[in-house]
């Protein structure tokens, strides 16, 4: 078995990093897991893993940057409900290399942050669903497709609003280059009362703003 523990620089607690594929699941560290507050995952994860995370009541910050690949499923990404009902999970990461799915990561109370890392080159806008709280994408410097102004991620020209966090409250405004607001961009976002554009200028997907009611405002 594979696995570290360190102290991060961030929070007064250990992180743990753990490898871990078919010969080595998540499993085997049931014990050590208990009381986790930040884990690292790396390598290949299946459905027995994805289930016991989230069984992780302690667990604060989980970073999924580095798997690889998902086993025993039957789409190669990150389904629908794979973390969900995490109470105390803060802070998110990504896997580079699979995809995450719409509603794969919902009614997490506390979820304030989910970062997109480097390597990321498609991002699901409904990823995220009835988390209160979560205000923040951020997405990584380096990264050739997606860069995050204000919570909010948009294509690399700023041209495309891909996705906007679902616990914004208020009054979003829109960015002056965006000349597009794609289907999803505003999914979930139940908190926001209206959103400040150019509706003349900025094009707006059919499902742009789904399962909200929100009010467009024109900019000035």
């Amino acid at each position: 078995m594979f696995f570290k523990s360190f102290f991060t620089k961030e929070q007064d607690y250990k992180r743990l990093e753990i490898e871990i594929n078919a010969e080595n699941p998540l499993q085997n560290y049931i014990d050590t897991l208990k009381s986790c507050k930040a884990l690292t995952l790396k390598g290949e994860l299946e459905w027995d893993g994805i289930k016991l995370i989230r069984q992780l009541r302690n667990l604060s910050l989980l970073d999924l940057s580095s798997i690889k690949k998902v086993r025993k499923l039957q789409s190669s990404s990150l389904p629908h409900d794979t973390l969900t009902e995490m109470k105390k999970i803060k802070e998110i990461i990504i896997p580079e290399l699979v995809p995450v799915d719409s509603l794969a990561i919902t009614k997490c109370p506390l979820l304030e942050k989910i970062i997109i890392p480097q390597g990321v080159a498609l991002v699901n806008p409904g990823m995220v669903y009835d988390c209160g709280k979560f205000t923040q994408f951020i997405v990584e410097e380096g990264n050739a497709h997606f860069f995050s102004v204000e919570g909010a991620i948009l294509s690399k020209d700023g041209k495309k609003l891909i996705s906007v966090p679902c616990g914004i409250k208020g009054t979003y405004t829109v960015p002056d280059s965006v000349n597009e607001i794609l289907d999803g961009s505003f999914f979930g976002c139940t908190f926001l009362e209206q959103v400040v554009c150019d509706d003349e200028k900025v094009k707006i997907g059919e499902k742009a703003f789904r399962y909200v009611n929100v009010k467009v405002v024109k900019q000035n």
